[in-house]
């Protein structure tokens, strides 16, 4: 599923529950416009630099201790994981907001997204950025996304992402 205009944001998610749930784990830049209001009272879960390793990825280094290394080098090799909230700027570096999750088992589908095979049930750890919004108030929102990784475990190269996302509460 890709999502470029951000009119899938909030796909599958209860506007009546909170909180919603916005991510940065797109890479590259985008801006996503979501086109519904948004119910005030909501809250916001963001995971500004997430990384989700699973063993059907991790291939040989499949143990819980194995998982949780590799997630853990990704995220120390962050240089950057900001969130912009209508102009302020938080730096969740800074502020040490991550927070690593001990393993836990997650389902992949046939074909699933980057890759990772084979289908079935997998163990996973992720390790990142994250932050959670006051209820939001009526008004414009603009939320920026800002986050690099030196030594990503997913790809060779330093991953990084920008991601705006733009949306009304009411």
């Amino acid at each position: 599923m890709t999502n470029s205009s951000g009119e899938l944001s909030l796909h599958g998610q209860d506007p009546s529950n909170n909180p919603l749930y916005l991510s940065g784990n797109t890479g590259g830049n985008n801006t996503r416009n979501i086109p519904n209001p948004i119910p005030s009272g909501r809250e916001i879960f963001i995971a500004v630099n997430p990384v989700v390793v699973t063993e059907a990825e991790a291939k040989a280094k499949n143990t819980s201790a194995d998982l949780r290394k590799l997630a853990s080098d990704d995220e120390d090799s962050a240089t950057k994981a900001n969130l912009t909230i209508n102009g302020k700027v938080h730096d969740l570096k800074t502020l040490n907001f991550r927070v690593p999750t001990e393993p836990f088992n997650v389902t992949l589908p046939p074909e699933a997204l980057w890759g990772a095979s084979p289908p079935g049930t997998s163990k996973a750890v992720a390790d990142g950025y994250y932050a959670i919004t006051n209820a939001l108030t009526p008004g414009n929102y603009k939320i920026d996304i800002d986050a690099e990784v030196s030594n990503s475990f997913e790809k060779s190269a330093p991953w990084q992402s920008k991601v705006t996302y733009n949306f009304k509460v009411v």
